[in-house]
């Protein structure tokens, strides 16, 4: 995620979906995420945020998940701490914190 204004001459397309991308995660607006990364994918296929943005696109489509029990409760708590928390980590940067918070 880079904060600030893009320079278009600097900052290519890919940089510019993968942040279109965030935006809607952060939104809650799964369609167009799907898209965008659609998008990201066929442009830059190796970019460090497809993955991340994928998975918690997932996440987001099933959140809040179904906790029957305390266990399955602690599974979850486990998903955000050890995979959803670094995905978010490479999808939003410094926002991070703020999409974690609204899973909590």
């Amino acid at each position: 995620m880079i904060d600030g204004q893009l320079d278009l001459f600097l900052h290519s397309r890919a940089v510019v979906l993968a942040n279109e991308i965030a935006d809607c995660l952060i939104e809650r607006n799964l369609p167009r995420a799907a898209d965008c990364l659609v998008k990201l994918c066929a442009e830059a296929p190796e970019h460090p945020a497809l993955a991340g943005s994928d998975m918690l696109s997932r996440v987001l489509a099933t959140w809040p998940p179904s906790t029957p029990d305390p266990y399955a409760t602690a599974r979850i708590v486990r998903q955000l701490e050890s995979h959803v928390d670094s995905a978010a980590s490479i999808v939003f940067g410094s926002r991070a914190t703020q999409f974690m918070q609204s899973l909590w």
